[in-house]
């Protein structure tokens, strides 16, 4: 799966981007999906890895990538999902242009391996949670999930960490991420 999520990363519109990727020690040689990626679309700069000794689990590994993360903008995208071309230049433009939001979302496909079925998954516009391949938002270098939290860590941090509370997330109409649920 890494090897074509990496490439759906690579070749985005908007360019001005990195990609922080984290072995959370991991059994496999990533390497080998990263050299597979960088030949397939000649974009070998993008990339910058890290390795773990110990696997810190989910949430401290994306927060060791958000301490790490230097960029105006910080997309979020797990080791198994698909990003649309247009992904992140969609979601920049909005942000740019809507200040009073702090997340930007999108519509997911959903494709469930074990039933070879898909369905598309929206949140509605506006919302405190969005599907966590298709988030993207400003970078403040504040924001850290909150790992105490043992259920839902994700949906919690983004409704109390990153929104206070409040409903400051847009979700795009736009399907531009596909989330796969293994069998």
């Amino acid at each position: 799966y890494l090897t074509n999520t990496l490439i759906s990363c690579l070749n985005q519109s908007y360019q001005n981007t990195e990609i922080l990727l984290l072995d959370n020690n991991s059994s496999e040689d990533i390497w080998k999906y990263i050299n597979q990626a960088e030949q397939t679309t000649w974009k070998i700069w993008k990339i910058k890895s890290f390795f773990e000794k110990k696997n810190h689990g989910p949430y401290r590994g994306l927060n060791f990538l958000l301490e790490r993360a230097n960029w105006n903008y910080i997309a979020i995208q797990d080791h198994d999902d698909i990003w649309h071309h247009d992904k992140l230049e969609k979601q920049v433009n909005f942000l740019e242009t809507h200040s009073d939001y702090v997340w930007c979302g999108t519509k997911t496909i959903m494709y469930y391996e074990a039933d070879k079925k898909y369905f598309e998954y929206f949140l509605g516009d506006t919302n405190y949670y969005t599907i966590h391949p298709s988030l993207m938002f400003r970078n403040n270098g504040i924001f850290r999930y909150d790992t105490k939290v043992k259920y839902m860590c994700d949906a919690w941090s983004l409704k109390m960490n990153l929104c206070h509370g409040e409903k400051k997330i847009h979700n795009l109409h736009e399907p531009f991420t596909l989330h796969l649920i293994k069998s």
